[in-house]
C-alpha cells in the first residue's frame, strides 16, 4: 500500500452498543445521548446551592454617627427580587430608587424593624445608603451569592 492509499484509509473504532465512536485521529469518544443526559442530571444535582429565600442580612446605616441604626433585610426569593429590580429599572438601565424602595417595602424586604412605608426615611437619615444596600443584596441573591 503506498502513501496515497494509506492517507485515504480511515480507521473507525465502534463499540457494539454504539455508546462511543473514535476516529483515526485519536479524538475522544462521543458520549451517547443517555450518557449526556445522565451527566447533565448529575451536574444539576451537584450545582445546587441552598435555597436563598429568607436569608437575612443586618445592615448598619450612618455607621459611627449619632444617626446610626441597623436594619435586617430579608431576601424575598428570585421571582420577587427580579420583579422589584425590573419595576425600578429605567429603559436606559439606571435604577429609580423610589421604585426600588417602594417595591422592597411592599415585598417585606425590611423585617426588623418591619418598615411599612418609605415615609420611615422622613425621620431617619440614610435613604440613599439603604437603597444601595438593598440593590446590592437583591443582586447578590439573584446571582446566588447569599450565604
Amino acid at each position: 500500500m503506498d502513501n496515497t492509499e494509506n492517507q485515504n484509509t480511515q480507521v473507525e473504532n465502534t463499540q457494539t452498543d454504539n455508546t462511543a465512536v473514535a476516529d483515526s485521529q485519536n479524538q475522544a469518544p462521543q458520549m451517547s445521548m443517555a450518557d449526556q443526559i445522565a451527566t447533565r442530571n448529575k451536574q444539576l444535582q451537584t450545582s445546587e446551592i441552598p435555597n436563598q429565600r429568607g436569608v437575612t442580612k443586618d445592615i448598619t446605616i450612618n455607621a459611627g454617627t449619632k444617626y446610626e441604626y441597623t436594619l435586617t433585610i430579608q431576601y424575598p426569593g428570585i421571582g420577587i427580587a427580579s420583579q422589584i429590580e425590573d419595576d425600578a429599572t429605567n429603559p436606559n438601565g439606571s435604577i429609580r430608587f423610589s421604585d426600588l424602595m417602594q417595591g422592597a417595602v411592599e415585598s417585606d424586604v425590611f423585617v426588623s424593624p418591619h418598615i411599612k412605608s418609605v415615609a420611615f426615611w422622613d425621620s431617619h437619615k440614610g435613604y440613599g445608603e439603604v437603597a444601595h444596600e438593598v440593590l446590592s443584596f437583591l443582586n447578590d441573591g439573584i446571582d446566588g451569592n447569599l450565604e
